[in-house]
């Protein structure tokens, strides 16, 4: 394959710790200003809440023009057109866990079911 048909997609895991990392509406903010739809502006999302094992969890799927950001200083955001964005916050008691997973949109729109069966096996570990 070429092109978008041969790039993988990205997760980033995250974990801060209690109070730390900001809630579910604060990440989807952010994480809007990541993608944008064809015309420029914010691409549209689609939010979606469940609770599993105790667990609440909200996630966000986006489609549209990704823009990847560069670890360096002055250079701007590589655009990754036709990519989707799906972000989820897991709400514990002891501090949340940040989920964003980016690729190609053909890519995570087959991911979509195990990104979704790997957010609902996060449990709480016994001691």
């Amino acid at each position: 394959p070429t092109g978008a048909e041969a790039q993988g997609g990205e997760v980033v895991v995250i974990y801060f710790g209690q109070g730390v990392g900001g809630d579910a509406k604060e990440n989807i903010a952010a994480w809007s200003g990541l993608m944008t739809s064809e015309k420029g502006g914010p691409a549209p999302v689609e939010v979606k809440n469940r609770t599993t094992n105790g667990f609440v969890i909200t996630e966000a799927t986006f489609f549209g023009t990704y823009h990847q950001s560069v670890p360096a200083p002055g250079i701007p955001p590589l655009l990754k057109v036709n990519y989707a964005l799906l972000g989820a916050v897991v709400e514990g008691h002891t501090g949340n866990i940040y989920w964003r997973f980016t690729g190609p949109a053909p890519l995570m729109t087959a991911s979509l079911p195990l990104f979704n069966k790997i957010l609902d096996s996060v449990k709480l570990q016994e001691k």
